[in-house]
Formats: C-alpha cells, sequence, structure tokens
C-alpha cells in the first residue's frame, strides 16, 4: 500500500506540559494561528476521542488538515483513544476487543522495550476506507526543549490523490503545517519560557 507524508517540526523554548495544556485547548487555536478557524461539535475544551472538529485554513489544504474525529490522546499519565481501526503506527493500541473507548496507563518499562514516559499525542483521522487519512501532533523534550512534530499522512488511494499536481498539494500541506508551527512558537514565547 502507498503511503504519502508531511512531516514539519519545530523545538520551543517551553516546557512539554505547557504546549500540551496549550494545544488541546482546540477552541483557542483560532486565537494564536491566524491562518486558522477553529469549529467543532459540543465543547473543543473538552477533548475527549470521538469528538468531530473542522479546522478552516485561509490556504485550503486537503484532509485531513480540514479537521477530522479525534481518534487518539497521549499523555505520559494516560492514553485515551476511540476503537476506529489502524492510526499511524499505534494499531497495537488499538487491538482491544470489547470496549468503544478505553483509557490505559502508560508503562514506561513496557515489553516492546519502548518508553512513551514524556511523548504527548494528538491524533485525528479525515475520510474512511481508501480515502482515509491521518494527522498527528507530537510532543515531547530533549535538551534543546521540547520538539512538536506535525505528521500528516495519506493511505491508498488519498495518497494517490495527494500526489497529484505534482506535489501542489503536499506543499500546500507542508506550508500550513510551518504557519502553524510558528505561530503556535510565538504564542508559547509569549506565555513563557523553560526553566
Amino acid at each position: 500500500m502507498r503511503v504519502v507524508s508531511v512531516r514539519e517540526t519545530a523545538w520551543l523554548n517551553a516546557a512539554p506540559e505547557k504546549v500540551w495544556s496549550h494545544l488541546t485547548d482546540l477552541a483557542s487555536w483560532q486565537d494564536w494561528c491566524h491562518a486558522v478557524k477553529v469549529s467543532g461539535q459540543g465543547n473543543l475544551r473538552d477533548l475527549t476521542p470521538g469528538i468531530r472538529w473542522k479546522l478552516d485554513w485561509e490556504l485550503r489544504p486537503p484532509a485531513p488538515l480540514r479537521g477530522g474525529t479525534i481518534a487518539l490522546l497521549k499523555d505520559p499519565e494516560e492514553v485515551r483513544f476511540r476503537k476506529v481501526g489502524q492510526i499511524l503506527n499505534l494499531s497495537h493500541l488499538l487491538n482491544q476487543k470489547g470496549r468503544e473507548w478505553s483509557s490505559v496507563r502508560n508503562d514506561p518499562g513496557n515489553s516492546n522495550g519502548e518508553s512513551g514516559k514524556d511523548c504527548y499525542q494528538l491524533v485525528w483521522t479525515s475520510g474512511w476506507g481508501p480515502l482515509r487519512s491521518d494527522a498527528c501532533i507530537s510532543l515531547g523534550h530533549d535538551a534543546s526543549g521540547t520538539w512538536v512534530e506535525f505528521l500528516v499522512s495519506w493511505q491508498g488511494w488519498s495518497a494517490w490523490l495527494a500526489g497529484l499536481g505534482h506535489g501542489k498539494t503536499l506543499s500546500l500541506c507542508a506550508e500550513c503545517q510551518r504557519k502553524w508551527l510558528a505561530d503556535l512558537q510565538v504564542s508559547m514565547e509569549q506565555i513563557g519560557s523553560y526553566g
């Protein structure tokens, strides 16, 4: 299966907890990112898996940058997800049966040897079947501060459609992601710095 993705990363001089609380308030995105308007059903300040939301950009990028359904929220304390199928590389979390959504405590020393101790993720999906796309915002910290990675992924037919136009769609998505990360960086510097 063909997969196409666009990944943009930024480093911020702020604690990851502050960045995470800023990011999970979806309703405030339009206050600090001037290129986007956020709307949705229900309360976007009380984020839970399954919430549908919409992003309106000045540049009109394709899905999933136009919003979708929140599929996963991961912080160092817990992982909350709705069983919606495979999400990027997180399918091992979605193999539990019998529950529509779950809350799973992170175990710093799991059997895979992975340590997600200080990693945060917000994942949403758009479309279905061969026209499905995913977006994932991950953040953590290292010696240079907090890193934020914005990844958009298309699979199957949606990957083929995203590749049409000699990469115009992909460069448009990258431009939107860079604007969003730059505005996030400015917003977090106004809030306060690390240390």
